[in-house]
């Protein structure tokens, strides 16, 4: 008996012991291959911490593409890179066997370089680890990485002699020069070096330490194409090739263990990162592995879920990791580094660092409100960060890549970051600096930084002088994207009791009904008089990329899409639309872009519309957020390589979209309120428990609980927030850090008496506002013109002056048509109820006639030139050499040699039929100018996606010159130049009327 009880005892530790060896952690669900088909340069799926300095990955792309570093689909390897940060170049390495080469290869033709094929059945990444087997060279490649540093253990094939290449030049994500480059040996084992990067805006020296677990037996190395054979030291100035090869003994374990450090101040800060942050585990690289591992898991398992499948949970962990991945350190361990303008400076906290990123452009429908509530001190430091980066240039910035302004993408959403923050109780830092850094950013107006880039808002002084972004200066999204910005300033200035500034920018963030057009119900641009343009579209397909529905009006979305971007108002936006309206268009928007939710109705692949499945929440449907959050995150998301994403994670952006949602909260106006919220849709899992920080929150966890919860039942029954029903779909944020459980009951139909007449969160009020006035009618004419005055302010009355003098009511009231036969410059306000409009200064312009030109004889056609460069601006083809010319008879691109990377210049005369207004139409992708009588008639330079503008010209009959310059740099080609005049409608411009000089 007592020897089955041993035996029985001996069986039940074995099974209890497999059990702990089996039970999955947090870290367990995370797939970093997730998503790495077409995919961004920082979906990498190499090894990283929380915002490392360091992410150690593998390369594989062969030429520029801003889509991928790391492509699923290509089944070679050219080395590992080490940064995978937007905008800036790295350097890899790459175990080898055999002949010295220099040139990394392609994908085609793996075996014209260095580069080595692989499977995938040998490739395993996890969080603080990635391994792969080279089968060009049968070596085993592992890595693993602290924060700045990176380790990697290659294992080589007994009989073989290691060798390891040093790359200095291969692609990025975007095209960034190598200005200068050098590699020393400093040691038996270790090498140095630095690789100088300028991609115009962004200028940067990066530095680098490597050590090796032996000695170096051969260096040889390579300048351009010139073989350099046992060297010390390697060195290129200009945007040359450079890079080392180095040759190792035979050892007995046939392993190389590599250790990379890197700063942006100096070779000796790249030392003291590798110090202080790898000494401690001498050559150990599993203790390396696994305090990344740990590291992780610590952060992940501040939420824990239960409930749900093993897929759920894989999306919802990877996702989560993706938050805090994709993001960059540029500070050293001890707090150096490298200002906007390459000056080395030193941080009083080095434990909060100095981070970079692509923009934050509508990170407070996701990174903002995750940090904020999983990690209050990360987003204390990127706070802290932005401040820094203040202090250092005198602004804000919207997109640090490189601690530069880059100024990527558009408006200054770091706003939102900041207040987020700040409303949360999350205020470690100078708040009264903070507001001031804001305020700054939006009253004056942007201009390029003396160290580089672009710092502050494009069109703001348009903006704050007409109370919209007119179609001549920039996109009417801005108007949008502005008015948000302003009400985040506004509540910020509320809660530091600052009247006058709250009261200001309350009222600016009215601004979105100035683009509100009420006769059509959609956010649509002007013209600078106020003139709504023409030929208006609202749902335009994408252009380019696949999930980008931009063109020059709308940033990266369309008039549908940004009608809804109203993320501080949306009790007004649903008085302008109407309930009715506002619930069937957006229900029938999510009706018709099943099943990924990637088309020109919603699109959740990008930023501008992210918001959307939360709309319903706010128009008295709050199960149609319940059915459509479900619904994208269950079709839009996915597993797996090739179906992670449908469209762009930016960053970590989609990540902790799919994080928030899949917990059931969101927050519409970003917990920008003075009083935040969350708002309620249902959750993926049974139970959530959020574990929160006691340094800022003072419950210990938050749980939410979904009862009946399945598949089938997505719908809400009823809620309780700490043991009292909850009628609203939203509750306080200061209701959660108390700690606590929201708890709710699932069904499988849709409960619409739940939250239905729920009053809306306290948002602020607004003051009663009065819209810019505007005209109908043409301000250029030839003899006379008619023009009316309108409002979209009803019981309004516009008063005008043609005097120069600011109108009052003491002006002339406007009461019918106005004609005018002779240039008039005239102001315009509206007034009502002791409020008044912004003044818009409009131009009623008679026509100037250009007189033509005699070019003597002349022949049919046009001639061109033709170069082949990389191109950012027509005007970088002034130097170029044409790789050919000759005549042809239109505008085309016909005679291009490649897709990518070429430009042409069109020359000639244009014969005019008669004297009148010709309207001119110029469609490009990328940047064209169109030019007549030698002065710019149409600007469509830089890049865009395929887009058009039209401008209006007065011409006498007779022959004027005509010329246009194009170039392309990436995505789809598209050129049209068209017209319209007196007698015929838009149409292309036809051959028989171009000509040139035989």
């Amino acid at each position: 008996m007592k020897q089955i009880s041993i035996l029985l005892l001996i069986f039940l530790l074995f099974f209890s012991c497999s059990k702990i060896k089996t039970k999955k952690e947090p870290v367990d669900y995370v797939d970093p291959l997730l998503g790495t088909h077409s995919s961004r340069w920082m979906l990498f799926p190499g090894p990283a911490m929380p915002f490392g300095m360091v992410k150690l990955s593998p390369d594989n792309v062969d030429e520029w593409k801003m889509d991928a570093g790391y492509e699923y689909t290509i089944e070679s390897i050219s080395g590992f890179g080490h940064i995978h940060s937007w905008a800036m170049a790295s350097f890899i390495t790459m175990p080898l066997t055999g002949e010295m080469k220099i040139l990394p290869g392609t994908k085609d033709d793996p075996d014209s370089g260095y580069r080595s094929r692989f499977s995938h059945k040998n490739e395993h990444a996890s969080p603080g680890y990635y391994s792969v087997i080279l089968d060009d060279y049968k070596i085993k490649a592992e890595l693993t990485t602290t924060t700045r540093c990176g380790f990697q253990r290659y294992s080589y094939p007994k009989d073989e002699i290691p060798h390891i290449i040093f790359d200095l030049k291969v692609p990025h994500e975007n095209r960034v020069d190598l200005t200068g480059a050098e590699v020393k040996k400093t040691a038996d084992n270790e090498i140095s070096g630095y690789a100088s990067h300028n991609s115009g805006w962004n200028e940067y020296k990066l530095y680098f330490v490597a050590r090796f677990n032996h000695p170096i037996k051969k260096m040889d190395g390579w300048q351009e194409k010139e073989i350099l054979k046992d060297i010390n030291t390697v060195k290129v100035a200009g945007n040359k090739d450079c890079g080392v090869y180095l040759t190792f003994e035979k050892n007995d374990n046939a392993e190389v263990l590599v250790k990379t450090a890197i700063s942006y101040v100096s070779i000796e800060q790249a030392r003291l990162n590798m110090e202080s942050e790898l000494n401690k585990y001498y050559w150990d690289f599993e203790a390396v592995h696994i305090a990344a591992r740990n590291t992780w898991n610590n952060l992940l398992k501040k939420i824990e879920v239960q409930g749900g499948t093993e897929t759920d949970k894989e999306k919802f962990y990877t996702n989560l990791y993706r938050s805090y991945c994709a993001r960059t350190i540029y500070s050293d361990a001890n707090g150096k580094y490298t200002d906007m303008c390459e000056k080395v400076q030193q941080l009083a906290d080095p434990e909060s660092p100095v981070y970079g990123c692509d923009a934050f452009w509508n990170t407070f429908w996701n990174l903002n409100q995750l940090w904020s509530l999983v990690t209050p001190d990360i987003a204390n430091k990127w706070v802290k960060s932005q401040l820094e980066i203040y202090d250092r240039g005198g602004w804000l910035s919207k997109g640090p890549a490189g601690i530069e302004y880059s100024s990527i993408m558009v408006a200054s959403h770091e706003i939102a970051l900041l207040v987020n923050a700040y409303q949360k109780g999350i205020r470690n830092y100078d708040a009264q600096k903070a507001f001031e850094a804001m305020k700054k950013i939006q009253t004056v107006p942007g201009k390029p930084h003396e160290c580089g880039g672009y710092a502050g808002n494009h069109n703001l002084r348009s903006y704050m002088e007409k109370g919209f972004v007119p179609d001549e200066d920039g996109p009417v999204s801005n108007t949008l994207e502005y008015a948000y910005d302003d009400w985040c300033v506004s509540q910020m200035a509320l809660a530091l009791n600052k009247t006058d500034d709250y009261n200001y920018f309350s009222n600016r963030s009215q601004n979105y009904r100035n683009v509100f057009d009420p006769s059509i119900k959609y956010m649509r641009p002007k013209h600078e008089s106020g003139a709504w343009i023409e030929d208006f579209v609202p749902v335009t397909k994408a252009h380019g990329k696949e999930d980008n529905f931009g063109n020059r009006y709308y940033i990266e979305g369309n008039a549908w899409q940004y009608t809804w971007f109203v993320p501080h108002d949306l009790k007004g936006l649903i008085e302008l639309l109407g309930k009715d309206e506002f619930n069937r268009r957006l229900n029938e928007g999510f009706e018709k872009s099943r099943p990924k939710f990637v088309s020109e109705f919603v699109n959740h692949s990008n930023q501008p519309n992210m918001q959307a499945a939360w709309l319903f929440n706010y128009s008295g449907k709050p199960w149609l957020t319940q059915k459509w959050v479900k619904e994208i995150l269950n079709h839009y998301y996915g597993t797996g390589p090739i179906d992670g994403y449908p469209g762009d994670e930016d960053q970590g952006q989609m990540g902790a979209w799919y994080v928030m949602s899949a917990m059931g909260l969101f927050e519409m106006d970003g917990g920008c309120s003075v009083e935040p919220i969350y708002e309620i849709s249902s959750p993926i899992f049974d139970k959530i428990t959020i574990h929160l920080d006691n340094k800022y929150y003072p419950g210990k966890t938050f749980v939410i609980e979904a009862k009946n919860n399945s598949a089938q039942n997505n719908y809400i029954q009823s809620a309780e927030l700490n043991g009292k029903a909850l009628n609203t779909f939203w509750f306080k944020h200061s209701d959660l850090i108390k700690g606590g459980k929201l708890v709710l009951q699932m069904g499988a139909e849709p409960n619409k008496n739940w939250a239905a007449q729920s009053e809306l969160p306290p948002l602020s009020t607004f003051d009663k506002f009065v819209t810019t006035p505007y005209i109908e009618g043409n301000t250029l004419f030839i003899d006379k013109t008619t023009i009316k005055l309108k409002c979209d302010t009803k019981g309004s009355k516009i008063y005008y002056t043609a005097d120069g003098r600011e109108p009052d009511q003491n002006s002339n009231l406007y009461q019918k048509p106005l004609t005018f036969n002779k240039t008039t410059t005239i102001k315009v306000k509206a007034f009502k109820d002791g409020q008044t409009s912004k003044t818009n200064t409009i131009q009623v312009r008679k026509a100037k006639l250009q007189k033509p030109i005699s070019p003597g004889q002349l022949k049919q056609g046009i001639t061109y030139q033709y170069f082949e460069a990389y191109l950012h601006s027509v005007n970088e083809m002034k130097n170029l050499k044409a790789k050919k010319s000759g005549t042809i008879k239109n505008f085309t691109l016909e005679l291009k040699e490649k897709e990518l990377n070429f430009g042409f210049y069109f020359k000639g005369y244009i014969k005019i039929p008669k004297d009148g207004l010709y309207r001119f139409t110029l469609l490009s992708n990328d940047g064209a100018v169109l030019l007549i009588d030698k002065q710019i008639a149409v600007n469509m330079d830089g890049l865009h996606p395929a887009q058009d503008k039209t401008n209006e010209i007065p011409l006498n009959a007779g022959y004027h010159p005509i010329s246009l310059k194009y170039f392309q740099e990436g995505g789809k080609y598209a050129l049209q130049v068209l017209w319209q005049g007196p007698g015929f409608t838009k149409e292309k411009i036809p051959d028989s009327v171009l000509f040139h000089k035989p």
